[in-house]
């Protein structure tokens, strides 16, 4: 079965909508992360910058999406990733003791 990724038009791999891989999270190796230390550290940066880029391509449908089923999807993926973000963040500070280095502006992304 192909991945939905590889049927749309691609810029940058992943489907493209004008995002790069970075963009969406995906450009870290899996190799990587295995090796990192602390591992449970380096999932959350990479996590954090995926689910940045699973909400903003959500905003995309919502902005130019047409089926309500999709558009109703997209606002869940919003809500639901854009309280899974802050509960990582708050995991990051306690469990390392220093803020986010992903965090930024784009906090409340889901507003």
């Amino acid at each position: 079965m192909k991945r939905i990724a590889e049927d749309l038009p691609s810029e940058g791999g992943h489907g493209g909508m004008g995002m790069s891989d970075s963009d969406m999270g995906m450009d870290m190796d899996p190799a990587e992360l295995e090796k990192a230390k602390p591992f449970d550290r380096a999932f959350i940066d990479a996590m954090v910058t995926h689910h940045k880029g699973a909400i903003a391509m959500a905003k995309d449908e919502l902005a130019k999406g047409k089926h309500a089923e999709l558009r109703e999807m997209a606002n869940d993926i919003i809500g639901a990733q854009t309280e899974e973000m802050a509960r990582m963040r708050e995991w990051h500070e306690a469990w390392y003791g220093s803020e986010d280095p992903m965090a930024d502006d784009d906090m409340n992304m889901g507003n």
